[in-house]
């Protein structure tokens, strides 16, 4: 929908990785900071809160659009599997030269940082999950995403079928989103708009069907990862399952942040904790590094 691109231009730089056009936020100097937004979604989406708080703190905060999100690209072949766009993203990252980023994965999100850490850990310095994707079951908007999926779908049909209930989806995925928080007036969320095009929610859906898959086969290698990870939750998800997440976090021995009283949106609504886990992260990062 052009109202949304008219909305939310590009407010990055575009890099050139695999063919792909890549858009990039990058602020600040220092230790590399690298966000990863979830499903149907932006990098825009951390401007809503985190970006701006960390690339003042003395970072190098660097928010990527994934493939075919925002204002992103998707190279020809590439599916849905966070595996697959951990791979890219190494190769985004060598191009910005940044080596041995702290990552942030929110949401979907997490599941690409996951399987970086798995394929490339010399080049994690270490992680922050908030409200991460990182075991399989996830089922939400399955049908809405079967039908944009569908081949026999056109995009106009789909456009025309999108452009209704539109509004009425970014409500109710605002609403799962904050729960049990109420939704913050004047949110930015509205970005979610550029997820809403055909080719947007063709794109979520072949996130969400390969993530089950994906996350199968890498749960098990999850001991592996070795860089120090924390894993933020807020008990109130009703997006992902919270308790799946403080079980995770206490069977590898991660850092968990548990927020009694908050949902999925815990980078919005609890800003500065999550800020202030990320410095903490950053500080963790810092001093291996001069031993």
């Amino acid at each position: 929908m052009q109202i949304a691109r008219d909305t939310y231009p590009p407010v990055g730089e575009f890099i050139e990785v695999e063919g792909a056009r890549t858009h990039v936020l990058e602020r600040g100097e220092g230790r590399p900071l690298v966000l990863l937004h979830g499903i149907g979604a932006s990098a825009h989406a951390f401007r809503d809160g985190l970006f701006d708080s960390l690339a003042a703190g003395g970072y190098r905060t660097i928010a990527i659009d994934r493939p075919g999100h925002g204002w992103s690209e998707r190279p020809a072949g590439m599916s849905g599997d966070p595996r697959e766009q951990a791979a890219f993203f190494h190769e985004t990252l060598r191009a910005l030269d940044v080596q041995r980023p702290v990552l942030v994965g929110q949401s979907w999100g997490g599941s690409v940082a996951a399987a970086y850490a798995l394929m490339h850990p010399e080049n994690v310095a270490g992680i922050v999950f908030i409200a991460p994707y990182l075991e399989p079951g996830h089922e939400l908007f399955a049908p809405l995403f079967d039908v944009a999926e569908a081949r026999v779908v056109s995009d106009l049909a789909l456009q025309t079928v999108s452009i209704p209930i539109s509004e009425h989806v970014r409500r109710v995925f605002a609403r799962l989103m904050f729960a049990p928080d109420p939704v913050p007036e004047g949110w930015l969320g509205d970005s979610i708009l550029l997820s809403q095009t055909p080719h947007g929610l063709r794109i979520s859906a072949a996130d969400m069907r390969a993530i089950n898959r994906a996350l199968r086969e890498m749960e098990p290698r999850y001991r592996e990862i070795e860089a120090p990870v924390t894993l933020i939750v807020g008990l109130g998800d009703r997006i992902v399952d919270p308790l799946e997440n403080v079980q995770l976090a206490e069977a590898m021995g991660w850092r968990l942040v548990a927020l009694p009283h908050t949902g999925h949106a815990v980078d919005i609504v609890e800003r500065d904790r999550v800020v202030g886990e990320i410095k903490l992260m950053m500080a963790w990062a810092n001093a291996a590094r001069r031993r």
